[in-house]
C-alpha cells in the first residue's frame, strides 16, 4: 500500500521534472494529499513495529530476574521465628 502511494508521488514529481516546470495548483493539492497519506502509513507501520517489539519483550519483562523486577523480592519467605520470653519453655518442648 505504501509502495503504491510512493510510486504515485514519484510519478507526479518526475512528470513535472521532465517538463522542467513547477507543480500546478491541482498537482500541489495532490502532492500534499499523498504526503499526508505517506505520513499516516508511516505512523501505522511504526505503531505496528512498536507493538511487535513490545510483544517480543513481554516474556523478558515478566521474568522475576529481569532488572525491572529486581527491586521487588518475589521469593517466598518463612515468617521470622520468635524466641520464647525469658523464663518460659520453648514451643514444642
Amino acid at each position: 500500500m505504501r509502495l503504491d502511494v510512493h510510486a504515485r508521488v514519484r510519478e507526479l514529481y518526475e512528470s513535472a521534472a521532465q517538463e522542467n516546470r513547477v507543480f500546478t495548483p491541482a498537482e500541489c493539492v495532490l502532492w500534499d494529499k499523498l504526503g499526508s497519506e505517506l505520513d499516516f502509513l508511516d505512523f501505522r507501520i511504526k505503531a505496528a513495529l512498536d507493538a511487535e517489539r513490545r510483544y517480543r519483550l513481554a516474556p523478558e519483562r515478566m521474568n522475576p530476574g529481569h532488572p525491572w523486577r529486581a527491586r521487588i523480592n518475589y521469593a517466598r519467605r518463612d515468617p521470622p521465628r520468635r524466641r520464647p520470653a525469658a523464663g518460659l519453655p520453648a514451643a514444642g518442648s
